[in-house]
């Protein structure tokens, strides 16, 4: 049939199959009926048509495509954007069998098939991987589907271990690593298994397997690498459940001796915050209190500087402290846990702004620039210096010198001395703004 022929709608060999009639198909295929036609049918077209086999196996019809099979259908008919065998994929369980009776014909084991335009280039063992079929995912790596092979030329495919990973899926990992899957191979996206590991079963799955705790991230866009506890204590947590969860990975991690100050280096959104820097940074970043705690039970690096892209187009060093993003962005839980740890409450940050400053001064002018009330009261309570000016610099981060004593927070905001510039009401605090600013 010529390329651009259009393909029947249908055809008494793909109806028969579709409703699993194998007396019905038999009966047509000695009538001469071609066994490997292809109609335009909807739910089975992919550019150049499905054919009856192919039908046959979505609708997990084994007797129909044994029929089809000793007929002498093709296994594998490539002028279609997926063959046989992608059809064995369950969204509703089953078609391990079919999948056996296809493999057993000489169907490919690794061929790709395209989704869409700009879409995935997927192999079987990936959409059985994908969909959680473990049973399909055993049969095909024990037919010696390759187990670590992506479409190089795109950007978005990822290996099966990623997936199941991703998805938490142990059993299907484990049969994955059973059968040689590389427990530190990429994905073209740059990230690992171990990267993407959904909850701490699989994470420890795969730290056992031998997964490099200090694997970095690699990109055809960036060659530096960010670690497996950056990733985590990044992670964009949307409910109590997500923090647990991510809390409990961050704790596995470090007891597996995770670096603890590891410096990250790729693009923005690697981190899902749109941060990239150490983990304390990210943890911070995104309001995780229980992993800020444990990053800093464990000596985290409170003055480490992290480099934030998410709001601001700039092109220099952005050197942010986790005390600033704290002040920020309404952390008055993680504030006090970092000063109490001995962040300091004077620190200083050198952020670009579109007004020409390269800094962003201490924390409190932050905290006031952004009417962090909460935030600007409980630096008040640990000295933070209400008279402090924003420095201009176009050299090295400039430190502040901190030679007074280190001052305690007190529990009654109108017995702190008046330098510190407690003892106003939330209307004068709120008012601090326009004074740091100046």
């Amino acid at each position: 049939m010529a390329q651009n022929t259009p393909l029947p709608a249908a055809a008494p060999l793909h109806d028969a199959a579709g409703v699993g009639d194998a007396v019905a198909v038999a009966d047509l295929l000695k009538d001469g009926a071609d066994r490997n036609a292809r109609v335009d049918r909807e739910g089975y077209s992919y550019s150049d048509g499905a054919t009856a086999l192919h039908i046959a196996a979505r609708e997990d019809h084994l007797s129909v495509a044994v029929v089809l099979l000793a007929a002498g259908a093709w296994p594998d008919v490539t002028k279609i954007a997926k063959i046989q065998l992608h059809f064995t994929r369950p969204p509703r369980g089953g078609r391990v069998e079919v999948a056996k009776a296809l493999l057993k014909a000489g169907a490919g084991k690794d061929i790709f098939a395209s989704f869409g335009t700009g879409g995935p280039r997927l192999t079987a063992l990936d959409l059985a991987v994908e969909n959680g079929h473990l049973e399909v995912v055993r049969t095909l790596a024990e037919a010696g589907a390759d187990v670590n092979l992506i479409y190089e030329d795109r950007y978005v495919e990822v290996p099966p271990l990623v997936t199941a990973a991703k998805q938490g899926n142990v059993d299907v990992a484990l049969v994955l690593l059973d059968a040689g899957a590389d427990v530190n191979g990429f994905g073209q996206d740059g990230f690992s298994a171990l990267h993407q590991a959904k909850d701490v079963r699989v994470m420890e799955v795969l730290l056992n397997a031998g997964a490099d705790i200090e694997q970095g991230i690699t990109t055809d866009y960036d060659s530096h690498g960010m670690w497996v506890t950056d990733w985590r204590s990044g992670a964009a947590l949307s409910s109590e459940d997500d923090i647990e969860r991510a809390t409990a990975m961050v704790q596995l991690l470090l007891r597996r001796g995770a670096k603890i100050d590891s410096k990250a280096g790729c693009v923005g959104h690697c981190l899902r915050t749109g941060a990239r820097g150490p983990p304390l940074s990210a943890a911070v970043y995104s309001g995780t209190t229980a992993i800020c705690a444990a990053l800093i039970d464990k000596g985290a690096d409170l003055d480490a500087t992290d480099w934030e892209l998410q709001d601001f187009d700039v092109d220099s060093d952005v050197k942010i402290r986790p005390i600033h993003d704290a002040a920020r962005f309404r952390g008055v839980d993680i504030l006090r846990l970092l000063l109490g740890a001995g962040a300091g409450a004077n620190s200083l940050s050198n952020f670009r702004r579109g007004d020409d400053l390269e800094r962003w001064g201490t924390p409190l002018h932050v905290a006031c620039r952004y009417s962090q009330l909460g935030c600007v009261r409980e630096l008040l309570r640990w000295g933070a210096d209400v008279w402090a000016e924003e420095k201009q610099s176009g050299g090295e981060e400039e430190e502040q010198e901190q030679d007074e004593e280190e001052k305690a927070p007190c529990e009654c905001e109108s017995c702190l001395p008046q330098s510190a510039g407690c003892g106003k009401a939330p209307a004068e605090v709120i008012g601090l703004r326009d004074v740091v600013t100046q």
